[in-house]
């Protein structure tokens, strides 16, 4: 298998004009970013939107996060190289209090012709404990037929969810240009889907490489399965089983996958043995070549059934569906955060106001830790919905 995260692009070539120098004050979990110039008139004529447009073009994006912070790699969409390292203490992500100012440098050309994403601006990150707003329906998922959890590029504007009616779940994709505007109708990767049921897909952050569980081998219980494309326009090819993953008991249940924003763990559900009961939460890791055998998450699995393990960008927080007790009834979201990515996740806690008596399913969280998207049947059928929390 094709290792999932992108290999980091080359850098630009050196020049005075495309010398830039960032400033970045970390303080009370905000980050707030300046950009300044060695060609100052030349850049302070350039807007809010146009200076947005450059840390966050819709081209491949690669996250690193290490115990101490995170750094972005990105590669403008028409094939123009950019590299930007930003080093983000992961203390003021997870707003654990006040820390110093930090330099950082970048070299990053200016290339007017990218649209603007609507993508937030680098000094708007939620503090992961704070809460969000009540969930609302995402426009154009709240139909009468099946909606499953959504899963996100980092950039907001593609998403991807298995859908359908009683006769079968295919996967699906919507887009939008920008993060205000609402998703177009959705399409179905008809490269991946089959006669039987496909759920839960997930991407790379560079677009290329596709996820998912389906139970299309008939006498089986359901799998994990990849497939991957060669460019972001492309379709998805003919999928195959995740090397090393999925339990070696064709009966065991292996579900609801989730590649990490570095594409270097994936998690998931699995009934296989050494779990405690029902679907128990397992993380594996890449290697270079392959993902390694799975591990159980024990500080997450329960005892009842855990479904669909959602971590944020940073792999400090994260969130899942669980039927334990401690909720309002049924599938509630929970929640776990942790100081670094070498810690545990301590005992996780219901996210209250995401949930309800009905069954509420965790899809995936926005790399500011600002939006989280879910799918919910509290009215009447499964529909997907999106919840907000101001920064800060």
């Amino acid at each position: 298998m094709t290792a999932p995260a992108t290999p980091a692009p080359q850098p630009p070539p050196a020049s005075n004009a495309s010398k830039t120098r960032w400033r970045s004050s970390l303080a009370h979990g905000r980050c707030r970013v300046r950009r300044t110039s060695r060609r100052s008139a030349h850049r302070e004529g350039v807007g809010s939107e146009r200076r947005r447009n450059d840390l966050l073009d819709p081209g491949r994006l690669r996250m690193n996060s290490d115990t101490n912070g995170v750094s972005f790699q990105r590669e403008h969409s028409s094939g123009a190289p950019m590299r930007i390292r930003i080093e983000l203490l992961a203390c003021a992500l997870s707003g654990c209090g006040s820390v110093g100012s930090k330099q950082i440098d970048a070299n990053m050309p200016v290339d007017s012709s990218q649209p603007d994403t609507g993508l937030p601006d680098a000094a708007a990150i939620c503090d992961p404990p704070s809460k969000f707003d009540a969930p609302i329906p995402l426009v154009g998922f709240n139909t009468t037929k099946f909606e499953g959890v959504p899963r996100l590029s980092p950039d907001e504007l593609d998403l991807y969810y298995g859908g359908g009616d009683a006769n079968a779940v295919d996967l699906f994709r919507a887009q939008r240009s920008r993060v205000s505007d609402a998703f177009g109708a959705p399409a179905s990767l008809s490269g991946v889907n089959s006669a039987a049921n496909e759920y839960n897909p997930t991407v790379s952050s560079d677009g290329f490489t596709l996820f998912f569980e389906s139970d299309r081998v008939s006498g089986e219980a359901g799998h994990l399965y990849v497939s991957t494309r060669s460019a972001r326009v492309g379709e998805f090819g003919s999928a195959s089983l995740v090397a090393n993953v999925n339990s070696a008991s064709r009966s065991d249940i292996d579900a609801q996958p989730f590649l990490t924003m570095d594409g270097q763990e994936l998690w998931f559900t699995s009934t296989r043995e050494g779990g405690a009961a029902g679907r128990d939460i397992f993380r594996a890791t890449w290697n270079g070549s392959a993902f390694a055998t799975p591990a159980r998450v024990p500080a997450l699995s329960g005892g009842t059934d855990d479904y669909l393990p959602t971590l944020s960008a940073d792999r400090l927080t994260v969130y899942f569906s669980s039927a334990r007790s401690g909720g309002k009834g049924n599938f509630d979201i929970w929640t776990s955060h942790r100081t670094t990515t070498l810690d545990g996740f301590p005992e996780p806690k219901p996210v209250s106001e995401l949930n309800t008596s009905a069954n509420d399913y965790v899809g995936w969280v926005s790399p500011d830790n600002c939006r989280i998207y879910l799918s919910s049947d509290t009215a009447g059928t499964r529909d997907i919905y999106i919840a907000s929390r101001p920064p800060g």
